[in-house]
C-alpha cells in the first residue's frame, strides 16, 4: 500500500515489489530502489525522505514477518510446548501419527525424541490395532497397521472392518485377499502383529498351507525393514555396551564445543562422487539410536576404507567438523553387521 500512495506503483507493480521482499531478492530490491524513489519525486516528497523510507523496507524485508502469522506460530508453540511438557506420550503419539503418513524422514526424528523420553514400543495387534498407535498406561506405544511397510489404506480399512479375528485361518477366510495380498500377510506376521495366535514360523506356515502353496524359505527381516526403524534396541545400543570408550552421539554432535570427537554410527547412506581432481569421495548418513548426521570422506580417506564400507554396518570412527555442517570422518574402524548382533 505504501508503494501505491508514495511511489504511484500500480497493483501489479507492488505485488513485485511484495515478491522481491518477500524472497529477500538483493538485485531485485536493489532495481526497485530507483523505482520507488522517483516516484516518490513525482509526487513532490524529497530524496531524503524517500531514501529513509525505502531504508526502512529493505531492512525490514530481511527479517520481517506477518504480525498475524506470528501471533498463530507463538500460539500453536506454546500449545505444543505445553502438551509436551504435561502429557508427554500422548504429545509424542499424536505427533508420530501425523508424521507418519508421509516420509520415514518426516517422523524418524519423533520416534528418536519418544525413545529419548523413555517411551517404548510394542508391535502392532491384528485384532486391536487400527491406521494410527495408541498410547498405554505404562509408557508405551502400540503400533497402528500404518507402522508397517508395504500396508496401504485399502488394507487397513478391510482389516480394521473385519476385526476381531479368532486366528489366521478365520483371518484368510474373511478379508479382501486382493487388497490384502500375499506381501502385506507375511510383513504383519514379520511384524508380530499375529504373535497372539502362535509363533511366526508356525503362523507362517498356515497362511500358505491355506494359499495351497509350498512355503518358500523364510528370508530374514529385521525391525528395520518392517517398520523403518527399531522399535526394540537399535544395534548401535547393543555395541556401545560392548565397546570401552566415550563416545558423542549423533544428538549431541552439532552441541559440540570442540572440533573433533569419536562416535559409534550404523552407516544407512552411501553416495560416492568424483571431486575436482578426479578422485572419488563419499558422502555418507550416519545414524544411532538418537538421530542421524551427515558424514563426508574425502579422497584420501575414502581410498583406505572404501573396501570396508557397507550400508547397515557398524563403525567406531574418529570425526572433525566441517565448515558446512556436516562431519569429516577422518579414521575408522569396522565393528560389526546388525544382521549378525
Amino acid at each position: 500500500m505504501a508503494s501505491k500512495i508514495m511511489a504511484g506503483y500500480t497493483d501489479t507493480d507492488a505485488d513485485g515489489f511484495r515478491k522481491a521482499m518477500g524472497k529477500k531478492d538483493k538485485d531485485k530490491m536493489e532495481q526497485q530502489r530507483e523505482k520507488f524513489i522517483l516516484g516518490c519525486l513525482d509526487r513532490e516528497i524529497s530524496q531524503h525522505h524517500a531514501e529513509m523510507i525505502f531504508a526502512m523496507i529493505e531492512k525490514f524485508a530481511r527479517y520481517g514477518f506477518n504480525k498475524a502469522h506470528a501471533a498463530a506460530y507463538a500460539i500453536i508453540a506454546y500449545r505444543t510446548a505445553y502438551l509436551k511438557a504435561n502429557h508427554p506420550l500422548e504429545f509424542m503419539c499424536a505427533a508420530i501419527n501425523t508424521a507418519m503418513v508421509g516420509k520415514k524422514e518426516l517422523y524418524l526424528p519423533y520416534i528418536m525424541e519418544a525413545k529419548r523420553l523413555g517411551f517404548k514400543f510394542t508391535s502392532p495387534d491384528i485384532n486391536k490395532s487400527k491406521g494410527s498407535m495408541v498410547p498405554t498406561s505404562d509408557n508405551t506405544l502400540i503400533l497402528g497397521l500404518r507402522s508397517v511397510n508395504k500396508v496401504g489404506e485399502k488394507a487397513i480399512f478391510e482389516i480394521v472392518a473385519k476385526q476381531p479375528f479368532t486366528g489366521m485361518g478365520d483371518f484368510y477366510e474373511r478379508v479382501n485377499k486382493s487388497v490384502v495380498n500375499k506381501s502385506v500377510v507375511e510383513n504383519f506376521i514379520a511384524s508380530g502383529a499375529f504373535d497372539k495366535f502362535g509363533k511366526r514360523e508356525n503362523i507362517r506356515k498356515i497362511y500358505y498351507l491355506l494359499r495351497g502353496e509350498n512355503l518358500p524359505e523364510a528370508t530374514p527381516i529385521d525391525e528395520l525393514q518392517v517398520f523403518g526403524f527399531y522399535i526394540t534396541e537399535h544395534p548401535v545400543e547393543k555395541v556401545l555396551k560392548e565397546v570401552h570408550g566415550i563416545f558423542t552421539t549423533t544428538a549431541d554432535l552439532d552441541e559440540l564445543q570442540w572440533d573433533e570427537t569419536e562416535a559409534v554410527v550404523m552407516i544407512t547412506h552411501i553416495k560416492t562422487k568424483q571431486d575436482r581432481w578426479g578422485n572419488t569421495m563419499a558422502f555418507m548418513t550416519g545414524e544411532d539410536h538418537t538421530g542421524q548426521a551427515s558424514l563426508v570422506m574425502f579422497s584420501n580417506t575414502y581410498s583406505t576404507y572404501a573396501h570396508t564400507l557397507k550400508p547397515g554396518m557398524i563403525y567406531k570412527m574418529r570425526v572433525k567438523r566441517s565448515d558446512r555442517g556436516s562431519w569429516i570422518v577422518q579414521y575408522l574402524e569396522t565393528i560389526r553387521a546388525p544382521a549378525t548382533a
